[in-house]
């Protein structure tokens, strides 16, 4: 594995600290190199309009397993509240507390200078160095896969536990969008007891309780169809 980062930022911020710029610079490089295309993060801030990369503490901390994630969030503030670095939160569920990150001189409109000192893709990344030699490395910072939701509600459908087949149904007939794995994993755990219970009963009566639940004029969850199902098969 390799990292680089920006000398200038390392001299003035400190090494994790400039390894993490470097990271935001380069996702922010490329939505600026696409901001023509219509899925470029670009959102108004303030006024003005900004190219954006978004990521969490934990995706951070996959990323560069040598941070811990309580000082990867405080070295993202401190960059903050020194005015490095902006954040914000753009996502559409405000459960999802996944933060945006853009730069001051990332507004559209502005030229971007960041390659007269920092990571150019023409030149050889400047590297993260280790004392210890076996662990000195150089890497262009690994790309963010996307939280592909409908791929998991998928795989919980053909999944051999009932639990799970129940939790990916339930989500698929509510046309559910969990954007993020954080989101997915908290999700899960509020289902797990609902399910757990309902795995007793036959596929038509859990069918049957959520076309029922369709009909009321309320939101219902899976804690409702647990309330409801044995209601309504009574009512057959």
């Amino acid at each position: 594995m390799n990292h680089h980062f920006d000398v200038d930022d390392a001299v003035k911020h400190g090494v994790e600290k400039a390894i993490l710029l470097s990271n935001i610079k380069f996702w922010l490089d490329k939505e600026l190199a696409n901001k023509d295309n219509k899925q470029t993060k670009i959102k108004e801030y303030e006024g003005n309009s900004y190219v954006w990369t978004f990521n969490s503490a934990q995706a951070f901390e996959e990323l560069f397993p040598y941070m811990k994630r309580r000082s990867i969030s405080r070295w993202l503030s401190e960059l903050e509240k020194e005015g490095v670095i902006i954040s914000s939160n753009f996502n559409k569920h405000s459960y999802d507390r996944t933060k945006w990150y853009t730069m001051p001189n990332y507004k559209i409109g502005d030229s971007i200078g960041q390659n007269e000192k920092g990571f150019s893709q023409n030149d050889p990344p400047i590297p993260y160095i280790n004392t210890d030699k076996k662990h000195s490395i150089e890497e262009i910072p690994k790309p963010v896969q996307e939280f592909d939701f409908q791929a998991k509600i998928k795989m919980l459908k053909e999944s051999k536990r009932d639990m799970d087949t129940i939790i990916g149904c339930y989500w698929g007939h509510k046309k559910m969008i969990l954007p993020t794995k954080e989101a997915y994993q908290a999700g899960f755990k509020r289902c797990i007891r609902s399910a757990k219970i309902l795995q007793g009963y036959p596929d038509k009566d859990l069918w049957d309780t959520f076309f029922y639940l369709d009909k009321q004029n309320f939101k219902w969850t899976l804690e409702t169809v647990v309330k409801y199902i044995g209601e309504i098969n009574n009512l057959r």
